[in-house]
């Protein structure tokens, strides 16, 4: 049986316009977008498309809307970007971790576990920088890393500890830890 990140996969290989089908199938507006869609695309989406999806202006691609998923698979892409070695995207990845839209918010956690799953000392040394970032990349920072598929070793595990307590124990100093 093929999994669904497989079965769009081998769709998204079958298109000439990948946009319109992204928005078809986003999920959006709707409670849950298309992850397995959003991957695939990671997968398979190159330098030039994944930059015209995050340059895509927010007031073009509003929050839970099918054209905000473009940008989301963008953003996601940016994880398979940074794996070939672009590491310049990273600074573009972290300015993601605080866009006012939850859903981008969520494909920048996406794009880090998809850095951890190919070097995992990459993820934890810049996650330790984002950690003592703002709170949105603090935030970024444990949603990435707490990742059970992640975490497969004791090194990791220790180190992941390390970085939730440093992000806890700021977030408990923190007075708009609400927002």
């Amino acid at each position: 049986m093929v999994n669904k990140i497989d079965y769009y996969t081998e769709k998204l290989r079958s298109l000439d316009d990948w946009d319109s089908y992204l928005q078809k199938e986003s999920g959006l507006p709707g409670p849950r977008g298309n992850l397995e869609l959003a991957q695939a695309f990671a997968d398979l989406g190159n330098e030039e498309k994944i930059q015209s999806y995050i340059s895509i202006e927010q007031e073009k691609a509003p929050v839970n809307s099918a054209r905000m998923f473009l940008t989301f698979c963008g953003v996601v892409g940016l994880g398979t970007l940074i794996n070939e070695g672009k590491m310049q995207y990273l600074s573009r990845l972290r300015r993601f971790a605080s866009d006012s839209r939850w859903r981008i918010r969520e494909a920048v956690a996406m794009a880090l576990q998809r850095i951890g799953d190919a070097d995992i000392e990459v993820l934890l040394e810049e996650t330790a920088k984002w950690s003592k970032g703002n709170l949105y990349e603090k935030r970024a920072a444990i949603a990435a890393l707490c990742e059970p598929r992640l975490l497969i070793s004791e090194k990791v595990a220790a180190s992941t500890l390390d970085i939730l307590d440093q992000v806890t124990t700021a977030f408990a100093k923190s007075e708009n830890r609400r927002s």
